[in-house]
C-alpha cells in the first residue's frame, strides 16, 4: 500500500509554480528553457506516481495493462527529469556539446542507455513486474534505477563544482541541497518502498531555483556590479524577439 500524499502535495505545488511562470512575461533564455523542461517532467513524474500508486493500491480492480502503461511512462519521465536537471545546470554554467563535449555527453549518453533499458522492461521485467494480484514486484536489476538516480546527482554536483566560478553561491548551495536530500530520499524509499518522497525534493528545489532566478544579482558581475554573460544573453534574446 503506497503512501502517496507527499507526491500529491508536491504535484499541487509544482502545478501552481508552472501556472505562475506561464502568467509572467520572461525571456526564454537557455537556462529558463531547461528549467521549464525540468519542472514539467517533475510535475508529470509526481502525477504519474500518484496515479500508479492509486491503481496498485486498488489491486485487481485496476486493469493490469493500465498499471503497466502508467508505470512504464513514469520511469521514462523520471529518467528525463534527471536529464533535464543536469542540462539546466549545464546551461546555467554555460556548458554545451561544442564547448564541453565530455561534460555534456557524460549526461546525455547514459540517459539514452537508461531509456532503452526502461523500454525493454515489458519483455525482460528487469525493473519490475506485477503478480497475479497486481502487486508491484521489484525486478532483478531494479537497483539500476537507484544507481542511475545517484549517478546523475553526483554528476550534476561535479559539473556545478567544476564550473563554480560561473555560478552564484546560492545556486551551489541549492545544488548541494538537492544532491543531499535526493540521496536521503532515495535511500529511504529503497529501504521502505511504500513511502514516496522524491517529488517532494523536486518541488522544494524547484521553488528554491525559481526564487534564485528572480534575484537580480545573478545578472551582475560580483566584483564590478556590471551585467554578466547572463545579462548579455538575455539582452540579445530581447533584441532578437
Amino acid at each position: 500500500h503506497y503512501i502517496y500524499e507527499y507526491e500529491l502535495a508536491s504535484f499541487v505545488i509544482m502545478l501552481a509554480l508552472l501556472l505562475h511562470i506561464r502568467s509572467q512575461r520572461q525571456v526564454a533564455t537557455r537556462p529558463l528553457r531547461f528549467f521549464l523542461y525540468f519542472l514539467v517532467t517533475a510535475l508529470a513524474e509526481a502525477g504519474l506516481n500518484v496515479v500508479a500508486s492509486v491503481a496498485i493500491n486498488a489491486g485487481t480492480s485496476t486493469p493490469r495493462l493500465f498499471i503497466d502503461g502508467v508505470n512504464l511512462t513514469f520511469f521514462i519521465v523520471e529518467a528525463l527529469c534527471r536529464l533535464f536537471f543536469f542540462l539546466y545546470i549545464c546551461a546555467l554554467c554555460g556548458v554545451h556539446r561544442k564547448t564541453s563535449p565530455i561534460a555534456f555527453f557524460t549526461g546525455v549518453i547514459p540517459a539514452i542507455l537508461l531509456l532503452l533499458f526502461i523500454l525493454s522492461n515489458p519483455w525482460t521485467h528487469f525493473i519490475y513486474h506485477l503478480d497475479s494480484h497486481n502487486a508491484y514486484i521489484l525486478g532483478p536489476y531494479a537497483s539500476v534505477e537507484f544507481a542511475s538516480y545517484c549517478y546523475y546527482l553526483i554528476l550534476t554536483f561535479a559539473v556545478a563544482y567544476y564550473y563554480r566560478d560561473r555560478l552564484q553561491m546560492r545556486h551551489i548551495y541549492i545544488i548541494a541541497e538537492f544532491t543531499l536530500l535526493s540521496i536521503i530520499a532515495v535511500i529511504i524509499e529503497y529501504l521502505y518502498r511504500p513511502l514516496l518522497l522524491t517529488s517532494s525534493v523536486n518541488a522544494l528545489v524547484l521553488l528554491n531555483i525559481y526564487g534564485a532566478m528572480q534575484d537580480p544579482k545573478i545578472y551582475q558581475e560580483m566584483v564590478t556590479g556590471f551585467g554578466n554573460w547572463r545579462a548579455f544573453s538575455m539582452r540579445i534574446m530581447q533584441l532578437i524577439r
